[in-house]
Parts: C-alpha cells; structure tokens; sequence
C-alpha cells in the first residue's frame, strides 16, 4: 500500500470543501480507505517504539548479571588508581569538561575555553554522539575505546584492568546537582577501585570526588532509582544513551 500523508490530508479538505474525498469517489469506501491508511501510518511508529523499548528491556536483562568475582577473586584484589587532574575552573559543559580532562591525562592538554572558541558552542549538549565527536576531534591521540550495554561483571573487570594497564575510565553515571537537587546524564572519571574494601572512587566534571560501593556504581551505572525524562527515555530507546555505558581509555 502506498501512503502518502500529504495525500490523505487533501483527500480530507477536499471533502470537507465538496462533500467527496476523491474526485467522486462513493463516501463509505472513500472514507474507509482512508481511515485504514491513517491508522496504518499511526500504527507503523507506535509499533517501532514498541520494538525500540522492548530492546532497552532485553539490554537490561542480559546485562544484569553477578558481580561477586570482582571482590572475591585474586585477580582484583590489588588496589589500583589513575592519575586524574582536577579541572581549575568550572564545567562548561559535560563534553567539554571531559575533553579537557583526558587531554590533561595523555600530557597533550587543552582547555575547555579553546574547545569553545573552536567549536563555537556549537555542541554543548551531553549526548553520546557529541562526546566521541569531541573526542574524536580534540583527542587524536589518545586511544579511546567506547563500549556500551556491558555486562556489570564486564564493566567492572574491563575498569580495573584499565586502569592496572595504566589507562582511564569514564562512565556514563547520573550526575547530582546539589545546588538544584536534579540529575542529569553526565561523565564520570573512575580515580580508584578498590574492590576488596567495597570502594569505587570517582571524579566528576563539577569538581565533585563521588565514593560509591560496587552496588551503588552498579545501581548508577545502569541508571537505576533515576528518574529518566522523556527525552532521555527516548534517548535511551534510539541507543544515544545506554547502561553500562564507558570510555576506556591508554594514550598512544
């Protein structure tokens, strides 16, 4: 069935203007047809929003598996750290903020104030996509590996490995503001992990050094006890944002 709206929209003022839909066409089979092709156009994105959210909820079963090895066993028993420069001046933006960070991280910096000048402000939003756009554009020399929709036991072998290998992490958490006492999807820079005494310290773009247990990251890095808005729920159903979600990152 071809289907066109524009189509459907004159054959409706073309009744409403003549009393006919189309050039004559008897009204209850005119009227039919096109009361089938409006719900067919209807259901059509009804029916992919519907696929859409059943994939986020099979990402959410399939990655939400058992942890315990990561404190239990002796491969992860060391404490391990990164070195993570503070910002000496407030985040311009997520994207921004993190740039300069791991700019500072791989000794070849650059500030968020010549982000900004370059970029025009054109992208300040925290988005997935901008933020490897910003580090594919500011960071050419660092290796940075985004990988989302990990397992939990992943997420967290793959941050200590990193970060024993002498690399960064950064993960996709929500992010407090104390001042407002709102969230938002934002960056988070994992500093230490040491998962024998239950601790995960990271270092967020405000300035903020957040200590979690490994439930409580769990629980953040899957966006769980977060009120998600409609837009990030439908950020999160097109796959612009994700659970597990991290950057893992080694200079070159």
């Amino acid at each position: 069935m071809n289907i066109k709206v524009k189509d459907i929209f004159l054959k409706i003022v073309n009744f409403f203007k003549h009393g006919k839909l189309n050039n004559g066409e008897p009204f209850p089979a005119a009227f039919k047809k096109t009361i089938c092709q409006i719900f067919v156009i209807v259901l059509i994105p009804i029916v992919i929003i519907a696929f859409m959210y059943m994939g986020v909820i099979l990402k959410e079963k399939t990655t939400d598996d058992g942890y315990l090895t990561v404190s239990m066993s002796s491969k992860y028993r060391t404490p391990v750290r990164a070195s993570i420069t503070p910002l000496e001046e407030n985040a311009v933006s997520t994207g921004y903020a993190a740039t300069e960070i791991i700019s500072n991280f791989i000794e070849e910096p650059v500030t968020q104030a010549e982000i900004k000048k370059q970029d025009n402000g054109e992208h300040t939003e925290n988005y997935i996509t901008t933020i490897n756009y910003l580090f594919d554009t500011y960071l050419e020399n660092a290796d940075i590996k985004h990988k989302g929709a990990l397992t939990n036991f992943e997420l967290l072998s793959e941050m200590y490995d990193t970060l024993k290998a002498g690399g960064a992490v950064a993960v996709n958490l929500p992010i407090e503001n104390r001042k407002t006492e709102t969230s938002h999807i934002g960056i988070g820079f994992v500093t230490s992990i040491n998962y024998t005494d239950d601790v995960i310290t990271v270092y967020l773009e405000s300035g903020i050094a957040e200590v979690y247990t490994i439930d409580e990251f769990v629980s953040a890095a899957r966006f769980e006890d977060y009120s998600t808005s409609l837009k990030e729920k439908v950020f999160f159903s097109l796959g612009l944002y994700s659970i597990n979600s991290a950057w893992f990152i080694t200079a070159e």
